[in-house]
This record gives structure tokens, C-alpha cells and sequence, in this order.
């Protein structure tokens, strides 16, 4: 008995907002070497593993914070929801002692 194939057809699931198929088939087409290459000289895309993500996220956090507090100057951030890496961001800059008036 044979059994019939069919090719299958991606289509994103109906709670996700973006669903341009062929948008996603062009993003799904560019190959690991080429992940981090763009045409903005402005836009940098660095990839890394997943262990060493957050210590950047925190880091970059934490000097973005000082160094507007060392300049006397406001930061202002759109962060994600409620992280357990603030907790963490918080006690690098009560340990820096970095005044965030």
C-alpha cells in the first residue's frame, strides 16, 4: 500500500500578529554565516549563546545607566516585563554606588 505525501506549507499559527508568509520564507532562507550581515552601517546584529546574553543585557544596562548619572543627564529605557535580571542590574549599581536620582 503506498501512502500519499504532500508538501508541507508553513503558515504561522492565528495568534501570531505577523503573518506574511513571505517574509518569513525570506528571513527562513538566510543562512547562519549571513545572520549578522546588513545593509545599515548603523544597525549591528551580534549573535551569541544563550549563556552569555544576559551578562551583556545587565552590563550594557548598567553602563548606559552610569554613565547618564555620571554626566549629570536622564536615562530613559523601554524595558520588558518583570525580568529577574533587574534584581541583579540593581545590585551592580547600589554595589557602584551609582546615585540614579
Amino acid at each position: 500500500m503506498k501512502t500519499k505525501t504532500t508538501e508541507f506549507t508553513f503558515a504561522p499559527a492565528s495568534f501570531i500578529p505577523f503573518r506574511d508568509t513571505k517574509a518569513i520564507a525570506r528571513v527562513r532562507r538566510i543562512k547562519r554565516v549571513d545572520i549578522a550581515k546588513h545593509r545599515n552601517p548603523d544597525f549591528r546584529i551580534t549573535v551569541m549563546p544563550d549563556a552569555e546574553f544576559e551578562f551583556h543585557w545587565i552590563t550594557d544596562m548598567f553602563f548606559r545607566i552610569k554613565t547618564a548619572m555620571d554626566a549629570g543627564q536622564q536615562f530613559v529605557a523601554i524595558m520588558p516585563n518583570p525580568w529577574p535580571g533587574y534584581a541583579k542590574l540593581a545590585s551592580l549599581l547600589n554595589r557602584a554606588r551609582v546615585n540614579c536620582r
